[in-house]
Formats: structure tokens, sequence, C-alpha cells
């Protein structure tokens, strides 16, 4: 009986560490293949460090303009005076342009509060500030309370650390990320 617990012990090692390896290699082909420019869609949690863990990604295809840019997640701070809410580190500009497509709950910028979850569509500037031409208020599902869901395009590919650069933030790639396209070969 020992030793058929063994066996299968060092069988699920050798299993989990296959798996582990063909998810490492899908990771290192897909940031391999990346490119600067190129319009990804990202989501995961926010870390202390101000990087965001990737739990999936997909490169967008298509035609996409400099205004298909959108940051979802919690509000970390509102500054009135300069009307500018931050997510995370980056700073999202709102002006006389800006819409408000919500059904009560975000008529104008007095109404967004820290804490506050919303989707805003944009464009981001070289001078790393995120212009918002729509917002609205934004409902995650439980187990995705925490989380930033980002679209934007590829500012810096870091392979060695399985980081991707996008809107002044780094966001941190790992086995377990689900990679929902893949680029051409």
């Amino acid at each position: 009986m020992k030793r058929m617990f063994m066996a299968f012990t060092v069988l699920m090692f050798v299993t989990v560490n296959l798996w582990l390896t063909a998810e490492a290699q899908q990771l290192e082909n897909f940031l391999s293949k990346i490119k600067m420019g190129e319009w990804i869609e990202f989501e995961g949690p926010p870390q202390p460090n101000s990087t965001i863990l990737v739990n999936e990604i997909k490169v967008l295809r298509g035609e996409m303009e400099d205004d298909d840019w959108e940051v979802s997640g919690a509000v970390s701070r509102v500054a009135p005076e300069e009307k500018t809410i931050y997510m995370l580190n980056l700073p999202i500009k709102f002006d006389n342009n800006t819409e408000y497509d919500d059904l009560g709950v975000i008529k104008s910028f007095s109404d967004i509060k820290p804490g506050m979850t919303v989707e805003v569509d944009g464009q981001y500037t070289m001078d790393g500030v995120f212009l918002a031409s729509v917002v609205e208020s934004k409902k995650f599902k439980e187990d995705e309370k925490n989380f930033v869901k980002w679209i934007g395009k590829v500012e810096g590919v870091e392979p060695e650390s399985h980081s991707i650069n996008i809107l002044g933030h780094v966001i941190i790639l790992t086995p377990e990320t689900k990679i929902k396209s893949f680029l051409p070969e």
C-alpha cells in the first residue's frame, strides 16, 4: 500500500510539473511574440506595489482607434480641483465633453467617490493621462470585486520578468494566466 501511494505521488508530481512546464512554455511564447503598440485586454487584481497580477489576457485584433482605450476598476482617489480621478496611479481627467452614460448613479463628476467601481472609455496621452470621454458605474462579480479590467496599447515588454507595461503600470503574467489569444508564428 505504501509503495502504491509513493508511486501515485511520484506520478502526480510528474504530471503537475509537465502541466506547469507546458503553461510556462505558453507564457514564454506569448511574451516573446507580443510587440509594442499592440492592443491588449486584461484583467486581474492590483497588488500593493501598484503592479497588476494578470488572470486573463488577450491580444485584440482588428481596427482599433486612438479613443478605444478602456479602464474599469475601483476609484482610488478623487481630485475635484483638477477634475481628475485615479484608478491605482492612473490619472483620469474629465472635461466638459465627458459624457456620463449612467441611469441615476453618475450624473456628473461630483457623483464619483473613492471606492466606486467605474468604467471609463477614452484616450491615453503621451504624458500619462487618461482623457475620459464616457464614464459609467460598473458592477463586478463578487470574486472580481478588487479587479481592474483594462484595454490599451502595449508600451513595453519584459520577458525576463514576465511583465508588460501598459497605461503607465506594470502587469505581471504567471503560468496560471489564461491567455485567450495567440500571436502568429
